[in-house]
C-alpha cells in the first residue's frame, strides 16, 4: 500500500522535530521538499529524505498522486451532492454537508451518545464570501465548510455550555469532553482547538490537506468558479 504523499510549503523552511509541538530540532526542510505522511494528527509523523521526525501539518500540501500496479494511491469522488443531516444529538442551525461527510458526522453522533453530550451547530456548509458573524478566526482560502466538509459547534453537557472561550482553555474542561475531543481525532476528525491558530469550535475531516483533487472537484461543482484557492 503506497504512502500519502506532501510537499512542504513553509517560505523560510520547516523545522523537522523528533516529537510533536516544541521537540527537538532535527533538522531545517527547504520550500518544496517532498515528505510520506507516516501519521496524521495535528503534527505529521513523516519521512523526509530518509530522515524521521514530525512536523506541523499547516505547512504541508498534498502531492498529486496517480495510479502504480493496482495501489489506488488517490481515489477522486466527482459527484457532489449536499445533504440535510439531522439527529436527535444536535440542535441549532440546520446542518448541510457533503454526503461524503455522513460518515464523520454519523462518528461524532456516536461520541455524543457515548458521553451523554449534545452539540449546538453554528454552521455548516457555507457560500464563498459569506459574511461569518462572530467568527474567531479568519476563514481559510481552501476552507473545509466550503465543500461541506467541517461543522462549527458549541458543546453542551446537561445543562453546562461550552462555547469558544470554554473550549479554548482546554485543561479546564470535563473529562468527558476532553475524551470527547480525544476520541473524534482518534477516528480521523480535526478539532481545530489543536491548529496552529486555535479555532475551538471547529470539527472537520482535512479533506483540503487529504486530497487537493478531491476538494477542487467539490469547489467545481458547487460553486463553479466562485471560488479563488490562491
Amino acid at each position: 500500500m503506497s504512502l500519502e504523499k506532501g510537499k512542504t510549503i513553509a517560505q523560510n523552511g520547516l523545522r523537522l522535530r523528533d516529537s510533536p509541538r516544541d521537540g527537538e530540532t532535527l533538522g531545517i526542510l527547504r520550500k518544496g521538499t517532498e515528505i510520506e505522511v507516516l501519521g496524521r494528527e495535528t503534527w505529521l509523523r513523516v519521512n523526509a529524505n530518509g530522515q524521521q521526525g514530525f512536523v506541523l501539518e499547516d505547512y504541508v500540501e498534498p502531492v498529486e498522486q496517480h495510479l502504480v500496479g493496482n495501489d489506488e494511491e488517490e481515489v477522486v469522488v466527482e459527484e457532489a451532492k449536499i445533504v440535510v443531516f439531522s439527529s436527535s444529538r444536535m440542535q441549532g442551525n440546520q446542518i448541510r454537508i457533503n454526503s461524503g461527510f455522513i460518515d464523520s458526522m454519523k462518528i461524532l453522533e456516536q461520541l455524543c451518545e457515548k458521553y451523554d453530550l449534545r452539540l449546538h451547530i453554528t454552521s455548516s456548509l457555507r457560500e464563498p464570501g459569506q459574511i461569518i458573524s462572530n467568527n474567531i478566526v479568519e476563514p481559510a482560502s481552501m476552507s473545509n465548510h466550503l465543500i461541506g466538509h467541517a461543522i462549527d459547534m458549541n458543546i453542551v453537557s446537561h445543562e453546562d455550555w461550552f462555547n469558544s472561550t470554554k473550549l479554548s482553555d482546554y485543561d479546564s474542561l470535563p473529562d468527558t469532553i476532553q475524551s470527547f475531543l480525544s476520541d473524534l481525532q482518534a477516528k480521523g476528525l480535526r478539532w481545530g482547538g489543536h491548529f496552529s491558530k486555535p479555532d475551538p469550535v471547529h470539527i472537520d475531516d482535512a479533506t483540503n490537506l487529504k486530497s487537493k483533487s478531491y476538494y477542487v472537484t467539490q469547489i467545481n461543482k458547487l460553486w463553479g468558479g466562485a471560488v479563488s484557492l490562491i
